[in-house]
């Protein structure tokens, strides 16, 4: 019987050494995956967090772009008014310019009327009193 417990505790020995060898490596590979899963969910967080700064970059160009362009329309409306309103004004000082000549001349043949008839009633005046003298 000394001998069976001698070899039940070699036996006991060589199992609970086996058992941490197993323990050992299971714990070695439960700490390497939960190693792998935090660097997964590091790089996960990394990913959406670049991904975050592109997006916001990407909105800072999008949103300079249509203030630049806002900027480039409304000069572009601005300068078209501009000459819109030239070549209203042209055309307007041309009519007017047109109404002024027209309305020079007829005060100019209406004068030249008046002066007619004067000189007429003058001239009737003049023979009239030449007649009577």
């Amino acid at each position: 019987t000394w001998r069976r417990y001698v070899t039940f505790a070699a036996y006991q020995s060589l199992i609970s050494e086996g058992v941490l060898v197993i323990q050992q490596h299971v714990r070695l590979w439960l700490s390497r995956r939960s190693v792998m899963r935090q660097r997964r969910g590091a790089i996960v967080i990394q990913k959406w967090h670049r991904r975050s700064i592109n997006d916001n970059a990407h909105k800072e160009r999008q949103t300079s772009a249509v203030v630049i362009q806002g900027a480039v329309r409304g000069h572009r409306a601005r300068t078209c008014y501009v000459r819109f309103l030239a070549g209203v004004i042209a055309i307007q000082a041309a009519v007017r310019a047109s109404q002024a000549r027209r309305q020079y001349r007829a005060k100019q043949e209406a004068i030249l009327l008046i002066q007619e008839a004067w000189r007429s009633e003058l001239t009737t005046r003049k023979i009239s009193k030449q007649l009577q003298a």
